[in-house]
């Protein structure tokens, strides 16, 4: 079958993409090692002001729970924890391009943000409530689990506009599944592929790469991710209609909460928190997940 886009060239435009900055990088590498400090965290932090900025105004939120305002890097970054502290400078460098409308997608601007940013949220609240021990990088892997689509979309467009929207509502499949008929790959693959080329750790690539098969990937933020996008993907999350025997029953989640030993009733605690973070607060980047784009 040929594809409407050579996989050579998909893989070829996904090591394309403007490279993360290096705070970014330096923070993934330090978040990773077993052996890194939070003191190596604040150093790296510092060396970037507008960063700093965030970071302090993130620990003076709401849902960040300090007792007394935090006017110093290294309070916010110990308030935080290395999870958010990633995720927030990743947020920094990719909202803008993540927030572009993508049409063979059938998305409006904003939309795949937004939708990154539910992601994220849950993920984070997740990891702060799992039992088992969860690599601090999978509230980044969740801010970028769809950065694939990114690339497929600069090259499909051009060729096809809302081919693989429309392929998908009218032949009731996944989008996952068109992809790979249409292109002989998914974004979830060459998301991995922009990762490994941003230099991030192996469990971020993992959870990107896994987030729609967490089973094949055998990986705990793989299973975390791909929780985490089943919820943010359905609209009872921000509308609040939800409860979490009707989550359960999801076959995706229903598989992810037993892998993760989640029980029901830890799920609702940890959908309601999300809920109230959507809804008060700012996820990752200081963006509102219903912005209708990244400000």
């Amino acid at each position: 079958m040929r594809h409407l886009v050579d996989r050579t060239e998909l893989l070829t435009a996904a090591t394309r993409l403007e490279p993360l900055p290096d705070t970014v990088i330096r923070l993934a590498t330090a978040v990773s090692d077993p052996d890194s400090s939070v003191h190596d965290l604040v150093e790296i932090v510092r060396t970037d002001p507008v960063l700093a900025a965030t970071l302090l105004r993130h620990a003076n939120s709401p849902w960040s729970g300090a007792l007394r305002p935090i006017i110093d890097v290294a309070s916010a970054v110990l308030r935080l924890g290395s999870a958010s502290v990633l995720a927030v400078a990743t947020a920094r460098a990719v909202a803008d391009r993540i927030g572009h409308a993508m049409p063979s997608y059938g998305l409006e601007a904003g939309a795949l943000w937004a939708h990154a940013v539910r992601t994220s949220t849950v993920a984070e609240v997740l990891h702060g409530r799992l039992a088992r021990p969860v690599p601090a990088g999978v509230v980044t892997a969740a801010l970028l689990h769809d950065i694939g689509k990114l690339v497929i979309d600069d090259l499909v467009a051009p060729r096809g506009s809302e081919l693989l929207a429309k392929a998908a509502s009218t032949e009731g499949r996944s989008v996952i599944a068109v992809e790979n008929d249409v292109l002989g790959t998914n974004h979830a693959h060459i998301g991995a592929t922009v990762a490994q080329y941003w230099r991030l750790p192996p469990s971020i690539v993992e959870g990107i790469a896994g987030h729609h098969d967490p089973a094949l990937a055998d990986s705990t933020v793989a299973w975390v991710v791909s929780l985490a996008n089943d919820v943010a993907d359905d609209e009872r999350l921000v509308a609040g209609t939800w409860d979490a025997e009707s989550f359960a029953h999801v076959s995706s989640i229903g598989r992810a909460c037993a892998v993760l030993d989640l029980s029901h009733t830890s799920l609702e605690v940890a959908i309601e928190e999300a809920r109230k973070r959507l809804e008060h607060t700012a996820g990752p980047g200081g963006v509102p997940a219903r912005s209708a784009a990244p400000v």
